[in-house]
């Protein structure tokens, strides 16, 4: 049952690592780091028992919920001080000389969730806050200094004498910490060996005092944390965009602040050009800096060209090449060969997309069968209802733009969206039989096609 126990938590672990990306650290493996459960609330001193799943022999356990006011929070008997979270704290003297000179050293202890694992990196914070109730009757005597964690595989022993056990030790100063604010001890360490176990106080091994002093060192404890963490980041494996592409790397590492490799300290950075980019995140809360680099090249999007839109009616076949190098094809009706034979008017699509960088160019060409103009080059605009027009067949498929020159080069007609009903006039006057000179300008208007007609016609009565 506890192999089964430990595999759900350690999935659970990499879940929670799975859905937050890069994110620092694990869940707590303290329980109740806040102290806000109990199991009664505390009427006297050294009732840390109360508190759920802590201990240590007299020491103490503060909450709002007592009516006991040297026990209650903010007003208690070593201070006055309000909970880092919540309503409620523990205390206890980590130092203590009496005159005669004995060592008595107080300590709060808890089982973790799940045993610490050999050479994963953990890293730990607490919240500390000094009592007014701390004292020296020398004033050249510095108080008990240094405050942290000791990690046990066993329960350590349960009494107020200083806590020698071999172990995981992590410590830090607290001279600079005051009776007004709270302040966060944190530290990072590999784990040597399994470990279950916490306890927070004093563990040097050695203490010098002026002989026969009298002092004690009181400190409030609050929001305890124990979690797997990992400082690594990645910027991505190298890379290829394609020309107008651009990428944004985000190491979104929590409590790290940056230096990029032109000097810039945002949290992210914009890529729009080649070339190496790199950055280097401190953790200043635990003194690490860690490194990534990512290589980003640029290629440009694959050239395509099937050609004009142009005509292509029953039996006849037009060959499309959208060949490239290093190119995937992707034709409208899902074939993937590079050269594609259209039978039939219609439109055609393909997607070209480069391997390298997965870059894609869209091509289409318009096939139509509507058929050609055609021009006559003679007509007789003398009223005998034959052929007194310049009629041009298929007009119904072209917009038709018809200009008309003298042989001198004069313009004696024009116009645009030509409608077959030029009768051989200039500015209402009939021309003189002769030859004449045309330009027709045609777009079809299914295909968008267009087309220039130059020729020359005779006017006959």
């Amino acid at each position: 049952m506890t192999n089964l126990k430990n595999i759900l938590f350690f999935l659970l672990l990499i879940l929670v690592l799975k859905i937050q990306g890069q994110q620092v650290l694990s869940s707590n493996f303290v329980q109740n780091p806040t102290f806000e459960e109990y199991y009664s609330c505390p009427i006297g001193y050294g009732e840390i028992d109360s508190c759920k799943y802590w201990w240590g022999f007299s020491s103490d356990y503060y909450n709002a919920c007592t009516t006991t006011s040297f026990i209650s929070v903010p007003s208690n008997g070593p201070g006055f001080q309000y909970a880092h979270t919540g309503n409620a704290y523990a205390g206890c003297a980590i130092y203590c000389m009496d005159i005669y000179g004995d060592d008595y050293r107080e300590s709060i202890k808890t089982k973790l969730n799940d045993s610490l694992i050999v050479n994963k990196r953990y890293c730990t914070n607490f919240y500390v806050s000094i009592a007014e109730g701390s004292y020296s009757d020398n004033l050249t005597c510095t108080l008990l200094d240094s405050i942290g964690m000791l990690f046990t595989k066993y329960m350590v022993q349960d009494n107020v004498l200083p806590i020698l056990n071999n172990g995981i030790k992590v410590q830090n100063s607290i001279k600079s910490i005051d009776t007004i604010n709270w302040s966060k001890i944190t530290n990072t360490f590999i784990a040597g060996n399994t470990a279950k176990y916490l306890t927070l106080g004093n563990f040097d091994t050695f203490i010098f005092w002026p002989p026969h002093s009298d002092a004690m060192m009181y400190v409030y404890m609050d929001d305890v944390s124990v979690c797997e963490c990992s400082f690594k980041f990645n910027l991505g494996n190298d890379t290829t965009l394609c020309i107008g592409e651009s990428l944004i790397l985000s190491p979104n590492m929590p409590n790290a602040t940056y230096t990029w490799q032109d000097g810039s300290t945002d949290s992210i950075y914009k890529v729009t050009q080649a070339g190496t980019y790199w950055v280097r995140a401190f953790f200043p809360d635990y003194n690490i800096t860690t490194y990534d680099t990512i290589n980003v090249a640029y290629i440009p999007y694959p050239v395509v060209n099937l050609g004009n839109s142009t005509i292509l009616c029953q039996g006849q076949t037009l060959l499309l090449n959208a060949t490239t190098n290093n190119a995937t094809y992707l034709w409208q009706d899902g074939s993937t060969a590079p050269i594609y034979t259209a039978k039939q008017e219609g439109i055609y699509q393909v997607k070209v997309t480069d391997t390298t960088a997965n870059c894609s160019t869209n091509a289409t060409i318009i096939l139509d069968c509507d058929e050609e103009p055609v021009i006559p080059n003679i007509f007789t605009p003398n009223n005998d209802g034959v052929n007194d027009y310049f009629f041009i067949k298929n007009i119904k498929d072209w917009n038709i733009d018809l200009q008309v020159f003298n042989r001198w080069g004069n313009e004696v007609y024009k116009a645009e969206n030509y409608q077959n009903n030029w009768d051989g006039r200039c500015k209402g006057n009939p021309l003189a039989d002769g030859t004449y000179f045309y330009i027709i300008r045609a777009k079809e208007k299914n295909s968008g096609i267009e087309k220039e007609y130059k020729g020359s016609l005779m006017i006959m009565r």
